[in-house]
């Protein structure tokens, strides 16, 4: 592979960033910090060569859709994808193994109405490969979001392998029955924190300029279960595909 393997592997890269803060709901409570945890990823981001679009406070269902839809539509071959959500996160009372995301007119009795199913996102991934998109990565930084991962892979990947195959994956701000934290010191999700700090250098474990995603995952989890004592262990799950995302620090 050659230098700057991003530029060359990659047709496009954009990211869509949803930070849903106020509820209709009153059983959902106003999140702080999210419009912070917004732009310090999209910093982030924009270093790793990323365009930005970002919805943020009162953001209905058909808002999420809508921006969702877009994003496919204007996608290219090759393109990197990611689309991250930041909002309350729920299980179904009636089907516990179904969760969701809350948007601003969401009924937490009611969910299928107005929240947005996680088994929804499995959609907008089968959509995006459909173009075919090179690399997609979804991020929900809720509680309960580790319902929507269908399998783990811990295994460390061969760079030139992933790099040509195209491939979905989800990563969830903690398993499948945790809660999202806060650190209230730096007014920021731990979850998003370490995702920033990971694609910013740290979490580039061989020291060869190119962080995998299997390399980010392993920093995020190992240092979000440090901060938090083991009661946030993010996850990853493999939707499609044999590649995964890669992000080019040289």
């Amino acid at each position: 592979m050659c230098l700057h393997i991003t530029t060359n592997l990659y047709s496009g890269s954009k990211a869509l960033l949803i930070g849903i803060t106020d509820f209709e709901d009153k059983n959902f409570a106003t999140l702080p910090y999210i419009n912070e945890d917004l732009t310090f990823l999209e910093e982030a981001l924009m270093q790793n060569g990323f365009s930005i679009k970002k919805l943020e406070g009162a953001i209905t269902r058909e808002q999420v859709f809508t921006a969702i839809e877009d994003m496919i539509a204007s996608a290219s071959e090759n393109d990197r994808i990611i689309i991250y959500f930041s909002s309350h996160g729920f299980q179904d009372y009636r089907s516990p193994t179904e969760g969701y995301i809350a948007c601003s007119d969401c009924e937490k009795d009611r969910p299928t109405v107005n929240c947005l199913s996680l088994s929804y996102l499995d959609t907008v991934v089968k959509n995006c490969i459909a173009k075919p998109v090179k690399h997609i990565l979804i991020i929900i930084d809720s509680c309960f979001a580790g319902l929507g991962v269908l399998t783990k892979t811990t295994e460390y990947p061969d760079i030139a392998r992933i790099a040509t195959k195209e491939g979905a994956h989800m990563m969830t701000a903690g398993m499948a029955e945790q809660e999202a934290q806060m650190d209230h010191q730096l007014k920021k999700s731990i979850f998003t924190y370490y995702i920033t700090q990971g694609m910013s250098g740290e979490a580039d474990y061989t020291n060869d300029g190119i962080i995998t995603l299997t390399e980010l995952h392993l920093f995020v989890q190992y240092e979000v279960a440090r901060k938090t004592k083991g009661f946030q262990i993010p996850m990853i799950g493999r939707i499609a595909g044999q590649g995964e995302m890669i992000f080019d620090k040289r």
